[in-house]
């Protein structure tokens, strides 16, 4: 029965839906400066994009209400408007603390991939985005999210024709579904790869027209064993790697074999566990991390 609540929630949320803001090709306007703030909200993601036109955009919400500090912390206390939220699969420690942040801010557009999925945090917030009638939209790779001040969001996971990709029966689980993307400012790109495992990063590898390259990588998957193949870092070529991970967490993340494997490409590697919320800044040329 929850499943199939959870199937009509996503249909309803995307039902008469306008159309995902999209363009044909990035941007090349560079005016100061993007940020992208990884939040420490423990054991989970929450990722905070700044355009530089001041449109703000929450990727994923951590796993509890830490998220609503955490914002607090971030914008201006009389600041209670997100331009969108974006959630890359409805694991609990991605999805709990958005119902709470669609009761505090005002959300103008919702992207997701419509998975199926029964858990509790992931019905209440289809639940609350449908009670507040927020523009929803499904997220497929090939699409490229126009953001503002030049920036956009590349889709480069999951595939839209999922049903019929012959390969697509051994992506069964919400990690294998998670949206990945490629966030471009000027010359500079973030690859955001939520919980995607070693086989989505095959995949990706396999799509010789996708650009994987980015300065800086979302560690897939908090760091765990099964994301971050010597292969695929090799072809992203990261300088900066951005673990989300809770401190002492029982999961074993990050593990010592991803950790490894990003000291061979020479990122520099950032927990946030360990330094709490990290800021990365691009101005379109360079990149850095206050």
């Amino acid at each position: 029965m929850k499943r199939f609540l959870s199937l009509l929630l996503v249909i309803g949320l995307l039902t008469g839906c306008q159309a995902v803001k999209v363009n044909s090709s990035p941007s090349n306007e560079v005016k100061n400066n993007l940020r992208v703030t990884f939040l420490n909200v423990g054991q989970g993601d929450a990722i905070l994009i700044q355009t530089p036109d001041n449109q703000k955009y929450l990727v994923d919400g951590g796993p509890d209400n830490t998220i609503l500090n955490k914002l607090g912390e971030q914008l201006s206390f009389w600041d209670k408007s997100l331009a969108g939220i974006i959630l890359t699969h409805p694991h609990a420690d991605h999805v709990g603390g958005l119902p709470a942040v669609l009761a505090r801010y005002s959300v103008a557009q919702l992207w997701l991939y419509p998975a199926v999925h029964t858990a509790p945090d992931y019905l209440a917030f289809l639940a609350a985005a449908k009670e507040k009638k927020i523009n929803t939209a499904a997220i497929f790779a090939g699409q490229n999210l126009a953001l503002g001040g030049g920036v956009n969001l590349q889709i480069l996971w999951p595939p839209a024709d999922n049903k019929d990709n012959p390969a697509w029966s051994k992506f069964s689980d919400l990690n294998s579904q998670s949206v990945v993307g490629r966030l471009t400012f000027g010359q500079t790109a973030i690859l955001l790869m939520g919980d995607a495992p070693q086989e989505v990063e095959q995949e990706l590898l396999k799509a010789t027209t996708t650009d994987l390259t980015a300065r800086v990588l979302k560690v897939g998957h908090h760091g765990s064993k099964y994301s971050s193949s010597p292969e695929f870092l090799a072809a992203v070529k990261p300088d900066w790697a951005v673990i989300s991970v809770g401190a002492n967490n029982s999961f074993g993340h990050p593990h010592f074999r991803t950790l490894y494997n990003l000291q061979q490409v020479s990122a520099k590697i950032l927990r946030t566990d360990q330094a709490g919320d990290i800021e990365i800044v691009s101005d379109g040329q360079k990149v850095w991390s206050n």
